[in-house]
């Protein structure tokens, strides 16, 4: 009876360990097969050389679907408002857009670089594929990055049939710069289409604020006085990767026998929250946490990424050369990017460029892990995007000229205003925050010790304003930051005539503003502000205050600057400036553009 019992148990442990490994070898090939599966539906992708096989294999690989939500992820929320944002399913959220939903034409996916917008366009194009045959759309996928764009939206014969996905506008070199006028370039170049999804990153997609839209739209309206039609966008956002997000991801992406590095990558995103981990981030999570890596800040992942990248490249003895091409590549990429109408390089004049450099040119391997690939249609490029800013700005605050005041992309600037802040003994990231809707420009220069105290770096705002008089009205707003009137109307010419009459006529006058939903008392020597919700303030004022604040209306470039920005944006502006260590100046003709000045010398 024993020894029957023995044989069962003995005969289950059997029947239990084939079966653990036949789920393990499962585990292992089946990701294999459907990467081959998904490689095979493909196949028109590839051999129409819109994507290359390195780009459709990142995003195939562990690919978790991504999740929609109607707001902004920044946008901010009232903290006492029980609606909770929510997120939905975005291939179903497309299924339904493409199958049933007439009331828009257009519609825009947005999301941060990185975030998988590309991702989710091959991936799409593949659940596309999967569909029964009658619910199957003929979509065209067309990178925006590509030089032969415009070429391959034309080509289809059937575009009243077809569905057209563009993807990556803030990556089409046509837009720099010119946002508004390439977008409506590309709507009459689809408007044979059925219907038309563009992906974008958020604040690269133009907006226009003079017109109200219902929620969860975007309206373009005409640029140009002579035109009179709008377009309408339906517009969804990709929802930031959750802890749940997270686990799907390592769960698919790392092996049975990795489940220390995924405990340390856990482990670090717990007690780095203000770090942001998106899937591109996560994709080279299991190579840096493979060694013991002390990470601080976002910049200091890419440098992980990097030595990585450059520690495996087996042809390049001189990692230095390695990391020199990269920069230097990145630079020429950026700056040469509407000349050669991509983001990309042919071999013979990388050889050239090589050659100029001073740099002995190895050939680069194509794997997983690369960050300069070879194209099978004979280009070099990067593997994504970020890479590339992310090296420029290396490159810019070593002290490279050639990237001195060349429009920054957003995510650039967030890059460069990383290494200001580490770099900066104030913290200035709020204040900082508000020149992601601007245009903005870098410029380095060379630190000069100051003659009042030797051995000590020169106050850069000063320095540049005894060098530039057309900015003399900063050290104007220096002291308006300060008058009490200023600092809480901004500019008002109804103010100030009121202000006038009741100080030098003892005159008493009640304004309301409805836009603030403020009562505004004036009297001779004191503004009484009524404020709804919020608590009463009251403003002593005398003769100087007042002369200081009428000094505006003669003064254009405040006025202006302050209608582009903000009282806000002028506040900060002003801290920024106080800092000592950065000055923003803006264009005083478009005040849509600023630069950013830094002592380079400090970051070499």
């Amino acid at each position: 009876m024993v020894l029957i019992f023995l044989k069962i148990f003995f005969s289950g442990i059997c029947l239990v360990s084939l079966w653990i490994c036949i789920k393990i070898i499962w585990g292992l090939v089946q990701p294999l097969l459907n990467t081959q599966k998904k490689l095979t539906l493909l196949k028109d992708l590839i051999s129409a050389d819109t994507y290359d096989h390195f780009t459709i294999n990142r995003a195939i690989h562990a690919y978790i679907p991504p999740k929609y939500q109607e707001n902004s992820p920044y946008e901010k929320k009232d903290q006492t408002s029980k609606n909770h944002i929510k997120k939905t399913d975005l291939t179903r959220k497309l299924d339904i857009f493409l199958d049933h939903d007439d009331s828009a034409r257009h519609l825009l996916i947005l999301a941060d670089s990185g975030m998988g917008k590309t991702c989710f366009a091959i991936n799409y194009f593949i659940h596309n594929l999967k569909r029964a045959e009658k619910e199957q759309h003929n979509i065209i996928l067309v990178p925006l990055g590509l030089q032969k764009a415009e070429e391959l939206i034309l080509i289809p014969s059937d575009k009243k049939n077809s569905l057209l996905f563009l993807d990556g506008f803030d990556e089409d070199v046509k837009a720099f710069g010119n946002q508004h006028n390439r977008l409506r370039q590309l709507i009459d170049l689809s408007q044979k289409y059925r219907k038309v999804i563009i992906t974008s990153s958020i604040n690269f997609f133009p907006k226009d604020t003079n017109m109200a839209v219902k929620k969860g739209h975007e309206r373009i309206g005409p640029k140009n006085p002579t035109e009179n039609h709008y377009y309408e966008f339906k517009k969804l956002y990709l929802s930031p990767f959750n802890r749940m997000d997270i686990k799907k991801y390592m769960d698919a992406a790392f092996s049975i026998w990795e489940i220390p590095v995924k405990k340390s990558i856990r482990s670090f995103i717990k007690n780095n929250l203000i770090i942001p981990v998106n899937p591109f981030l996560l994709s080279y999570f299991k190579k840096i946490f493979h060694k013991k890596a002390t990470i601080q800040s976002v910049n200091d992942i890419y440098e992980k990424i990097i030595e990585n990248w450059v520690s495996h490249e087996k042809n390049w003895t001189d990692k230095s050369k390695l990391n020199q091409l990269a920069q230097k590549l990145a630079v020429d990429l950026y700056l040469r990017r509407q000349e050669r109408g991509t983001e990309a390089i042919d071999q013979n004049e990388l050889v050239q460029k090589a050659i100029a450099w001073g740099i002995p040119l190895y050939p680069l391997e194509n794997n997983i892990q690369s960050l300069i690939i070879h194209t099978q249609s004979g280009v070099f490029k990067f593997t994504h995007r970020l890479i590339m800013e992310y090296l420029f700005i290396k490159q810019l605050v070593a002290g490279d000229t050639s990237c001195y005041q060349t429009v920054l992309t957003e995510q650039m600037g967030k890059f460069l205003l990383e290494i200001l802040e580490n770099n900066n003994p104030t913290s200035l990231k709020t204040e900082f925050n508000w020149l992601s809707q601007f245009e903005l420009m870098a410029h380095g220069l060379t630190a000069k010790t100051s003659n009042d105290t030797p051995g000590k770096p020169a106050d850069l705002f000063f320095a540049i304003l005894k060098k530039n008089k057309q900015f003399e009205f900063l050290d104007l707003l220096k002291s308006l930051i300060q008058n009490p009137i200023f600092y809480e109307f901004g500019w008002d010419p109804k103010l100030n005539e009121k202000l006038k009459e009741a100080i030098f006529q003892s005159k008493s006058y009640l304004m309301k503003l409805p836009e603030k939903e403020w009562a505004v008392m004036i009297t001779q020597n004191r503004i009484n502000i009524t404020k709804r919700h919020q608590k009463d303030k009251e403003i002593l004022i005398n003769q100087k205050d007042f002369q200081e604040y009428s000094r505006l209306s003669n003064n254009d470039p405040i006025i202006q600057i302050n209608k582009a920005i903000g009282l806000k944006g002028l506040i900060m502006l002003n801290n920024i400036n106080q800092s000592k260590n950065f000055c923003i100046l803006p264009d005083l003709k478009t005040f849509q553009t600023f630069t950013l000045y830094f002592w380079a010398k400090q970051f070499n």
